[in-house]
């Protein structure tokens, strides 16, 4: 067998070795682009996950029914598992909020117990926000529990806590840069919210809107070069964009509605974000430059926090793939 061959086989091999523990594994990527948010459609007002395709088809909850308040999610970098916020204590009260883990059955809805769901804060504050690092290892969120909101991060197994920011205004709502080297967050230590970054360690941090009207929500574009958030600077709230270091600041929306927590879709192409503009919050999502500008949902309750998710973004091919490189690897070995 000549050394072509070999390695082929040592390739048929290794597959066949993912195909058995696969079974094993229930997280599984959803196959197709979506979009995450938060809706108070079913359950007497509470807030649910739910997930739809990015043209505001097939939308459907999370979980066939969830045990709380359920807000502000955020897909792992490989999709297969996503992070929200939770109030599992059966009612609607904010007593205890945490960050909560669930694997994603592709576009399955879970029950109660399914996709291991997980508490990765279990601290009795409010923990709100969860960011994935771009390597998936770690998540950073804000909480109150040193009595004033701040920015941790946590590994995604719970373990290495470390607060980042330690200010007696509020710091909030922080997002990853896609290289991992930095956090852009929220914070009101020069008198009005402003968009900070720092480093990852929590060193050198730097307000780069410096604007005497509230900037809040910054979400940093696919490549790291821009960051688009919320403004009230043009007399209501609006969509902005910016280049990484706070210059050439821009409104993109210009709509006398309230329009706030833009998200940028993965192939840096559209920017999902909400609106009161029909009458109450709805999902919208437009291109970079605000042209295009079109309504997702429509339904009489509101849904909030867009998330997005691009399976084209992953490293390694979803399980249900391997058969096309299976077949070539057969044609090879012929």
């Amino acid at each position: 067998m000549g050394f072509r061959q070999k390695l082929v086989y040592i390739s048929l091999s290794c597959m066949i070795l993912l195909n058995v523990i696969a079974p094993f594994t229930n997280a599984q990527a959803p196959e197709e682009t979506r979009i995450a948010f938060e809706s108070a459609r079913r359950l007497g007002g509470l807030s649910e996950i739910y997930i739809m395709d990015t043209n505001g088809n097939d939308e459907h909850p999370l979980m066939k029914q969830a045990p709380g308040n359920e807000q502000f999610p955020a897909w792992s970098p490989d999709g297969k598992t996503l992070a929200f916020t939770a109030n599992r204590d059966g009612g609607g009260g904010s007593a205890l909020v945490d960050i909560y883990l669930v694997d994603l059955e592709g576009d399955r809805e879970l029950g109660p117990m399914d996709g291991n769901p997980r508490n990765i804060t279990n601290n009795p504050a409010l923990d709100h926000y969860p960011a994935w690092s771009p390597n998936g290892k770690s998540i950073a969120f804000q909480s109150n529990r040193d009595k004033n909101w701040e920015i941790y991060v946590v590994g995604a197994d719970g373990e290495n806590l470390r607060r980042l920011t330690n200010h007696r205004a509020a710091d909030t709502t922080p997002d990853w840069s896609p290289d991992g080297r930095k956090i852009a967050f929220v914070s009101a230590r020069d008198g009005n919210l402003e968009v900070y970054v720092m480093d990852r360690s929590g060193n050198n941090q730097r307000n780069i809107t410096n604007h005497a009207f509230t900037d809040t929500n910054p979400s940093w574009s696919p490549s790291g070069n821009k960051i688009t958030f919320s403004s009230y600077r043009d007399a209501s709230e609006e969509i902005y964009v910016m280049d990484a270091d706070g210059m050439n600041q821009r409104n993109i929306t210009n709509h006398p509605s309230l329009d706030s927590n833009p998200s940028w879709s993965p192939d840096g192409k559209s920017i999902a974000f909400q609106s009161n503009r029909d009458g109450n919050l709805e999902i919208y999502v437009m291109d970079t430059d605000g042209n295009n500008q079109r309504r997702l949902t429509r339904k009489a309750e509101s849904d909030k926090n867009p998330a997005w998710f691009d399976p084209r973004g992953l490293s390694v091919s979803p399980t249900g793939k391997l058969t096309t490189s299976w077949a070539q690897l057969k044609q090879n070995i012929d």
